[in-house]
């Protein structure tokens, strides 16, 4: 059951940093097949039961993060003002993604932390579980 959770986890995780990965490197992707710049993309999460259990606090119910979808962001392009630019409208404008790189940035150093610390509680899980293997080979 926790592997199942961590297992989640660290595949959303994944998916995030991907994303995140190809909207920084699409940061001045101008015109893509369509014509249009780099659409930013996010990735939509939800959690999922795993399991139920119960304990003097109540009813507890285990859940785990699941990528539901990855979704282009709707919003405008940003404008750039550089009519010497092969992608200039009539006007002088450039059409980028818009991305902003600091928040990128920082979404990726955050899905970066969150799968470091599910691989941490992943090794502390199966040290635990080899200790008490230990133990009852032991007994």
């Amino acid at each position: 059951m926790s592997f199942e959770i961590i297992a989640a986890g660290l595949s959303a995780a994944r998916t995030r940093l991907n994303v995140l990965a190809s909207n920084l490197a699409n940061i001045e992707t101008t015109k893509t097949e369509t014509g249009e710049p780099y659409a930013k993309k996010m990735v939509v999460q939800r959690s999922v039961p795993v399991s139920k259990f119960e304990s003097e606090l109540g009813i507890f119910t285990l859940q785990a993060p699941v990528v539901q979808a990855v979704v282009k962001d709707n919003s405008p392009p940003r404008l750039v003002f550089d009519p010497t630019h092969p992608d200039a409208d009539e006007k002088g404008f450039v059409k980028y993604p818009n991305i902003n790189p600091v928040e990128a940035m920082t979404e990726m150093l955050t899905a970066s932390k969150v799968y470091q610390a599910q691989i941490e509680v992943l090794k502390t899980i199966t040290e635990m579980n080899n200790s008490i293997r230990d133990l009852l080979r032991n007994l």
